[in-house]
């Protein structure tokens, strides 16, 4: 797995090796835990998908994007997710 582990603020957007990620927002998922939803665009495709931390995307064809934690945002901030990328 990558070392190398980020913050991703909502509404923002960041090139990984071949991936685009993006968050669309931040907040609280159907089951009450703090979640995000995530694009991801790569040559194979898109997908989004709402994930909480812990939870991991698979790419086909790229890797696994880890969501290490999820961080809502107080009054007049962004949440952000802290993530971890592990190619494949």
């Amino acid at each position: 797995m990558s070392k190398e582990r980020l913050v991703l603020r909502h509404g923002g957007q960041q090139r990984i090796p071949g991936v685009l990620v993006s968050v669309g927002w931040v907040g609280v998922l159907d089951d009450g835990s703090p979640g995000a939803e995530i694009g991801i665009a790569s040559p194979v495709g898109r997908t989004v998908e709402a994930v909480a931390g812990g939870g991991a995307i698979d790419v086909p064809g790229a890797g696994t994007l880890h969501v290490r934690d999820v961080l809502l945002g107080r009054p007049g901030e962004r949440g952000r997710i802290a993530r971890e990328w592990e190619p494949s």
